[in-house]
């Protein structure tokens, strides 16, 4: 079940992209003439000075989108319950298999349990890939690269849940048996090292491989509020952070003091 914590990242990444993309930032356009500064009024061919030309003085801002910023949030709140009930039934389903194995009423019970836990991934991987293929191609201000990263991945963590699903139907009598539903010919490892493990492989060296923190803008730890601050809540959260970089420079230079005066004493 390594490709669903694998996916659960990368729907982490996609509320990042998703959420950066609501927020009120200065439009990348090309420069103006206008976006100078006011001493160059002498060069501007016109008889009115640049700086009160509102179209060229002042750069076009991206407005803020708070509504749909909630609800994307609350679109990976539900990929988050979703991921939860996997797990659940994956741990149930997989480790009361060998256990009841016996029993074939109770066996049947947790391959139904291990197929909900595969299915319910891969619809969120699926449904995660099309929201990004969507937001790529027609929610401008979403970035391009972020999108195609969360596509590709989406796609290898889905061709593995569709492999998963296929191959448990399989049954077999014996550990060593060579039958066709054992999953013990060339054939079948050959599959399996292609379609489940060579995707894995892929999507954990491409998170690992690049800068996510970078691509996506995620901060420390990603985008994890329920909701926007309020003001009074932001001016709170900027008091205590400066407070604490103050603290923290007053306890490197009391560090670098002590350092200072302990080689001195050394020396003399």
């Amino acid at each position: 079940m390594g490709f669903v914590a694998i996916a659960q990242d990368v729907v982490n990444l996609l509320r990042s992209l998703l959420v950066n993309s609501t927020y009120e930032k200065p439009l990348h356009t090309s420069p103006a003439p206008g976006l100078v500064s006011s001493l160059d009024d002498t060069s501007w061919p016109l008889e009115i000075p640049l700086s009160t030309v509102p179209s060229l003085s002042i750069p076009p801002i991206r407005p803020d989108q708070p509504r749909r910023r909630f609800w994307w949030r609350r679109f990976i709140d539900v990929t988050t319950v979703l991921f939860l009930v996997s797990l659940i039934t994956g741990f149930v389903g997989n480790s009361m298999l060998v256990i009841q194995r016996d029993s074939i009423e109770k066996n049947f019970t947790n391959q139904v349990l291990r197929y909900v836990s595969c299915a319910v991934v891969v619809l969120i991987t699926i449904v995660g890939g099309l929201v990004a293929i969507y937001a790529r191609s027609r929610i401008p201000r979403v970035d391009r690269k972020g999108a195609s990263f969360i596509i590709f991945l989406m796609t290898l963590l889905t061709i593995v849940g569709i492999y998963r699903l296929v191959i448990m139907s399989n049954y077999t009598t014996s550990m060593g048996d060579m039958g066709p539903h054992s999953l013990n010919t060339s054939s079948a490892k050959i599959s399996f090292y292609i379609c489940h493990v060579l995707p894995e492989w892929i999507s954990a060296a491409t998170l690992f491989g690049f800068n996510m923190r970078e691509i996506f803008h995620t901060g420390l730890s990603g985008d994890n509020r329920w909701r926007d601050e309020h003001p009074d809540e932001a001016e709170e959260r900027q008091e205590r952070e400066e407070a604490k970089r103050i603290r923290n420079n007053q306890i490197i230079k009391i560090t670098a003091s002590s350092r200072f005066d302990v080689e001195k004493t050394a020396d003399s």
